[in-house]
């Protein structure tokens, strides 16, 4: 399959904006401090609030933006760190984030070129000009647009991890060019995530699947981590229909035939398709959900691999070679059970850290 492929795992930006000089600023610079620093963690607060002020050698933050084209054929993904686990400090000098009334604006400055990312509404917007990461010149942008509510709630995922879904599965449009090759559809599946922890990677989990899909009017996001610290399972499932929420829950069935109910039932799938370098081999994921009334089902085929740990041009971070992390592109299919097998797309992903150190 002819596919194209595009993973920026660093944004950093030169910061040249006009107009922000009376908005709110929160600005981390590239000095590390040591011992704690505070974490700003309140499930109230919005997806685009920061919860770093400073940073030290463990606590970081992201805001992740995805972009998937609707014939599974292409990916993107842009992730704006605040961690130096990830990235060395050296290789940035401002991590800002503007906010201003509705509008929020994160600027990355450092010596590899430009990058920025502006939410207004429910309207994402991505620009990047980035010169060095891949031993090429990355340009480009996307745009996200989402005609439901942000999620206006942080989740505690697990012990220490809280995650922020601001755009569940919004349409999106890409125009990226990496080393003079485009990356362009005009209708996608996007997302936009922000994720925080006291800790690194390595030391709160062990493993993870995730996954986010559109299938007709459905909209379905599924998270399922072995957390490093309790080593218990956590799963968290949303399903909508055109924008309203259909089912939600926080619990594992103990299998697809269960009587329970308001759980979800989990599976990997081996059959012949696509699938990671790594051990896991699965070729995609079997989701049923148990409503009380209703259930739905849901097939997950992983179509290309849009990128893996292993890909040393991508590695800025020597941490970066414990994880077993690949993510995907997908084709899926279902609805609710009876009744008509709707396809679409998603994006989902995989993890076994290697050498974990958990804190506890």
């Amino acid at each position: 399959m002819n596919f194209q492929r595009l993973s920026c795992l660093l944004a950093l930006v030169s910061l040249s904006v006009v107009g922000l000089e009376d908005c709110k600023a929160n600005i981390i610079t590239s000095n590390i401090t040591n011992g704690s620093v505070e974490l700003s963690i309140n499930p109230l607060n919005s997806f685009t609030t920061a919860a770093l002020t400073s940073l030290n050698a463990t606590a970081w933050e992201s805001w992740s933006f995805t972009s998937v084209s609707n014939a599974s054929n292409a990916g993107a993904t842009v992730i704006f760190y605040r961690d130096p686990t990830l990235i060395p400090p050296s290789l940035y000098e401002y991590l800002t984030i503007y906010k201003c009334d509705n509008i929020t604006t994160g600027l990355w400055t450092g010596d590899l070129g430009n990058a920025t990312f502006e939410v207004k509404g429910q309207d994402v917007k991505v620009q990047l000009d980035m010169r060095s990461i891949l031993n090429g010149e990355v340009t480009g942008s996307f745009n996200i647009q989402s005609s439901t509510p942000l999620v206006s709630s942080a989740i505690d995922m697990s012990p220490y991890l809280t995650w922020g879904p601001g755009i569940l599965a919004p349409n999106t449009t890409s125009n990226v060019t990496i080393a003079d090759r485009a990356i362009q559809f005009h209708d996608g599946l996007g997302a936009a995530d922000h994720l925080i922890a006291p800790y690194n990677w390595i030391s709160i989990a062990e493993k993870w699947w995730w996954t986010r899909s559109v299938i007709g009017p459905y909209t379905l996001v599924y998270w399922e981590l072995v957390s490093a610290i309790d080593h218990q399972t956590h799963t968290i499932t949303y399903l909508s229909q055109d924008g309203a929420m259909l089912f939600h829950s926080r619990t594992k069935c103990a299998d697809s035939n269960t009587v329970q109910t308001d759980c979800v039932a989990f599976q990997l799938s081996y059959l012949a398709g696509t699938y990671g370098s790594y051990d896991d081999k699965s070729t995609g994921y079997e989701i049923q959900l148990h409503g009380k009334e209703k259930r739905w089902s849901f097939e997950v085929r992983h179509e290309l691999v849009e990128y893996e740990s292993k890909d040393s041009q991508f590695v800025l971070s020597p941490i970066a070679l414990d994880y077993e992390y690949s993510r995907f592109v997908d084709e899926v299919y279902g609805g609710e059970m009876g009744c008509e097998v709707r396809r679409g797309v998603g994006r989902s992903e995989q993890n076994r850290v290697r050498n974990g150190s958990p804190v506890l």
